[in-house]
């Protein structure tokens, strides 16, 4: 997986729109923006574990218009880790999605509960976590 500052070859988002969002549990497509949106525009939703002392989330940055995530593309993925321990559904962990006005993608995930962080970028062939 991307660790801080690692750059590897990615995407740009094209001109043909299509939903951007995460897969979430069970392999749902939930999408945060939606394809008729115009750029720049932002996304938000709040999700929480799925299990006990869920200690790690991955976040799976897909495109594409199907209801199940394993059918759209998958842009890039990167994880919130040391969620400390609490019963499932009870931390909050809010992703939001910007697309800039040249189609750079950000993507978001933010512990509420702790304040901590981590974001992804696309923009020109390249993605970076910061």
């Amino acid at each position: 997986l991307p660790i801080a500052g690692e750059t590897f070859q990615g995407i740009q988002l094209s001109n043909r729109r299509q939903h951007l969002g995460v897969q979430v549990l069970g392999g749902k497509f939930h999408v945060l923006i939606p394809s008729h949106k115009t750029w720049p525009c932002t996304g938000t939703h709040i999700f929480s574990t799925a299990r006990n002392n869920q200690k790690e989330l991955c976040i799976l940055v897909q495109q594409g218009n199907s209801n199940h995530g394993s059918d759209n593309k998958l842009l890039g993925q990167f994880d919130l880790v040391n969620i400390p321990p609490a019963p499932r559904q009870l931390p909050a962990i809010e992703v939001t999605f910007r697309v800039d006005v040249r189609g750079k993608l950000t993507a978001e995930a933010k512990d509420l509960d702790y304040d901590r962080h981590k974001q992804w970028t696309a923009a020109r062939g390249a993605i970076v976590i910061k």
